[in-house]
């Protein structure tokens, strides 16, 4: 894994949603790497050795999350996020139906992230020169042209 955040997203019946940054060193991290670590459950976060040793204020993110189970969001073995879900509405505890249609959704949003992350990149490349990094003639033209334009329409 590259040394950098990984990140928790975090949402509501509301909609609204929340991102949590960990770092790469995080237990949390460490246990998703384990290669047949495929899920966390609260219970694990609790009980499990490997989370005794957590500080305040990571017991304390942990808490905030309000967490029932953590699912790694990961391509090509690679560790890219994860995704938090809460307890369920009618307090039954998730059945193994639901946690493997969880892995589904999150194996699909990993691909997704990706394929959005590569289309940044190539867009990226289209408008900087390799060598300097500048931004090269092509993005010039077409700020300078949405400039012209936009300046046109405000006079």
């Amino acid at each position: 894994m590259k040394e950098q955040n990984v990140y928790i997203a975090k949402s509501n019946e509301s909609g609204s949603e929340e991102t949590y940054k960990i770092s790469p060193t995080h237990p949390i991290v460490k246990w998703f790497e384990q290669e047949d670590k495929d899920i966390l459950l609260k219970t694990q976060i609790e009980n499990h050795i490997m989370f005794k040793g957590l500080w305040k204020v990571e017991k304390d993110l942990i808490e905030s999350l309000q967490s029932e189970i953590l699912v790694p969001i990961k391509y090509r073995d690679e560790l890219i996020g994860i995704m938090s879900v809460a307890q369920r509405a009618d307090d039954n505890p998730y059945s193994t139906e639901d946690t493997n249609f969880l892995k589904t959704i999150v194996n699909n949003a990993a691909a997704i992230i990706e394929n959005a992350k590569t289309i940044e990149f190539i867009k990226q490349q289209s408008i900087t020169d390799e060598l300097t990094k500048f931004y090269n003639h092509r993005y010039f033209r077409d700020t300078v042209g949405t400039w012209i334009r936009e300046s046109a329409y405000n006079s």
